[in-house]
């Protein structure tokens, strides 16, 4: 497994994931974050339900395929031309509880351009989106089933824990 910089961003409340990525898709243009070419579109598990990933041919139909599918998932993009990975996380089928980005950990550390941008990024995405928390951190997703255990301490008020970016 490869070392990833992840960012949570945990939502004040779950949102239908289309009404997400209209708002996020907007932020990614004004920081000029497009998609990869032929981007691959990963699932989520839903309900003991596994779906394998599957290869979009354009924005939209990865958009189709990650918001058809009641666990949704994640797909990539390019950033300062390296690979940013956005996951969507909820808990209820089709709605957004959180969202992920991770990029590379070692060129976010090797590259200043791509960490000026991937932070400016978060942060945007974290004031727009009125998130009740952003963290980022190496390896912050690992486990992948952690952010539940933190969106519960969030809806509770509660925030727990030292990162190296923590917005609140």
């Amino acid at each position: 497994m490869s070392n990833r910089q992840d960012t949570l961003i945990v939502l004040p409340e779950a949102i239908p994931a289309s009404q997400l990525l209209t708002t996020v898709r907007q932020r990614f243009e004004v920081f000029r974050v497009h998609m990869c070419s032929e981007p691959l579109v990963v699932y989520n598990d839903f309900e003991g339900q596994e779906r394998e990933p599957e290869i979009a041919t354009s924005e939209q139909e990865a958009i189709h395929l990650l918001t058809s599918w009641p666990g949704l998932g994640g797909t990539e993009y390019d950033l300062a031309d390296r690979t940013l990975t956005l996951f969507l996380l909820g808990t209820k089928a089709g709605l957004v509880d959180a969202l992920s980005l991770s990029v590379s950990a070692s060129a976010y550390l090797s590259d200043q351009r791509l960490q000026d941008a991937y932070d400016r990024l978060i942060s945007d995405l974290h004031r727009t989106l009125k998130a009740n928390r952003t963290i980022s951190s190496g390896n912050l997703l690992s486990p992948g089933s952690w952010w539940l255990s933190e969106l519960t301490r969030l809806r509770q008020n509660r925030f727990e824990g030292h990162y190296r970016v923590d917005l609140r």
